[in-house]
C-alpha cells in the first residue's frame, strides 16, 4: 500500500508526525507500506505550524499511486492563507 502524508504550510506537526511514524513502524515489522511525505508543490522544505521545516520527498501530483493519503490538520484558527482550509 502506497501511502502519503501530505504536508503544507502551516500543518500541525504532531498531525503528521504521529501518523508518519505508526506506518513506518509498521514498515520495519513487515507490512506492506511504502510511506513517504510529500507536499503539493514537489519536494523541498514545508513549514509546521510551530515553526518545525520538513522536507518533502516529492509532490503530490508527481507520478505514482496513491493508496492512501493522510491529511493533517492546521492552520484552522488563525485565519491565514495557509493551513489545511487553504489547501482544501
Amino acid at each position: 500500500m502506497d501511502i502519503a502524508v501530505l504536508l503544507y504550510e502551516g500543518f500541525d506537526e504532531l498531525d503528521a508526525v504521529g501518523p508518519f511514524e505508526v506506518f513506518r513502524n509498521a514498515e520495519s515489522e513487515g507490512a506492506d507500506f511504502n510511506t513517504r511525505l510529500v507536499a503539493l508543490e514537489g519536494a523541498g522544505p514545508v513549514t509546521a505550524s510551530h515553526g518545525m521545516r520538513v522536507a518533502s520527498e516529492g509532490g503530490l501530483r508527481d507520478p505514482g499511486a496513491v493508496d492512501l493519503l493522510v491529511v493533517p490538520g492546521g492552520g484552522w484558527n488563525d485565519g491565514s492563507a495557509a493551513g489545511a482550509r487553504a489547501e482544501a
